[in-house]
């Protein structure tokens, strides 16, 4: 009877673990899990991968893990991958790369976002209602490709979008949305709004967002941008004006977060190389990350192998203060 009892307790924590490993997390859960973690930026959005930093390998994702990120977002480009009349079919050859660098990066337990990036084409106000249904049979043919891969696999609708209207962008995101639950009815969706995905379109403007418990926001700044951006106009970061600026817009989400039910994710941030230690680069990551910690954000940092590079692929080397300050490893001298 023992040794019965045994067993069936053994079934039973089996099946519970089961249970636990293909649970559906809700966006507040999902917002805990995915944490701070990194893009893997420049490369399968660029015209053609390798074009604007070294192409996709494994142990990309090895060394993200080595250091502590805890996601990854994977921005890519489909317009020349996908053909221009109906039934507008993806290239096999692509959606299988597509594929073998998002199971890198599952592979290695990330969380892991995946969505259409560069894809400009659509962001037009007087080509938008012809171009729409191109878009929306890419977003069949990729919820259908992946509706299989666990719940870590979260789907962003489009990157930036910052020309259509305010009408033209509800619509494409309800079709986003839409087209994605007929094959997968629990992955978590993530919307954005206009100017870039920046928050103050957010804060100033009516995001229509689509009835739907799975969604999440997603947001880009780079604020200030006289100060991140290349060839900057603004040569220092740290002050107490910079850091109330910084807490003011933050806080002013988080509220409208709360108040929509839509748990924030940060998918972009980050300063150029125009800007050192000296000048507030490192603290400007590390009041970033405290602000994220703060609020409880999920985000991901811009790193492009370029202007926002923190990890240089071919060396396999990172800029390890910048990377502390963002995972609060340890402190550095923060001048």
């Amino acid at each position: 009877q023992v040794c019965i009892l045994q067993s069936l307790c053994a079934i039973m924590w089996v099946l519970l673990l089961a249970g636990a490993v293909d649970a559906v997390l809700s966006p507040a859960e999902m917002q805990m899990r995915l944490g701070i973690g990194i893009n893997l930026g420049n490369t399968l959005e660029a015209p053609h991968e390798g074009a604007w930093a070294p192409s996709a390998q494994s142990r990309f994702f090895d060394a993200y893990r080595q250091q502590g990120f805890q996601n990854v977002r994977v921005p890519v480009r489909w317009d020349a991958h996908t053909e221009q009349v109906p039934p507008y079919t993806v290239n096999a050859s692509w959606m299988a790369r597509v594929e073998e660098v998002i199971g890198w990066s599952m592979d290695k337990g990330f969380p892991t976002i995946l969505n259409v990036h560069h894809d400009d084409w659509l962001d037009d106000q007087q080509a938008f209602e012809a171009r729409l249904p191109r878009f929306v049979a890419i977003w069949e043919q990729i919820a259908t490709h992946f509706q299989n891969h666990d719940e870590t696999l979260l789907f962003e609708c489009f990157n930036e979008p910052h020309v259509m209207t305010s009408e033209q962008l509800a619509k494409m995101t309800q079709a986003c949305v839409d087209t994605i639950r007929e094959t997968n009815p629990t992955r978590i969706v993530m919307i954005s709004g206009l100017e870039w995905d920046n928050p103050r379109w957010i804060l100033a403007n009516n995001l229509s967002v689509p009835d739907d418990t799975q969604l999440m926001l997603h947001i880009h700044n780079y604020d200030p941008r006289p100060y991140t951006k290349k060839d900057p106009t603004q040569h220092s970061w740290g002050s107490a004006a910079d850091r109330q600026a910084l807490d003011l817009w933050v806080n002013k989400t988080q509220i409208w977060s709360k108040k929509h039910g839509l748990p924030v994710y940060y998918g972009e941030f980050g300063v150029t190389h125009d800007q050192t230690a000296a000048t507030g680069r490192v603290a400007w990551y590390r009041d970033h990350r405290e602000a994220i910690q703060r609020v409880g954000w999920a985000a991901a940092v811009w790193d492009d192998c370029g202007w926002f590079k923190i990890y240089d692929r071919a060396t396999n080397s990172w800029d390890q203060p910048v990377v502390d300050a963002l995972l609060g490893k340890t402190e550095h001298v923060l001048i």
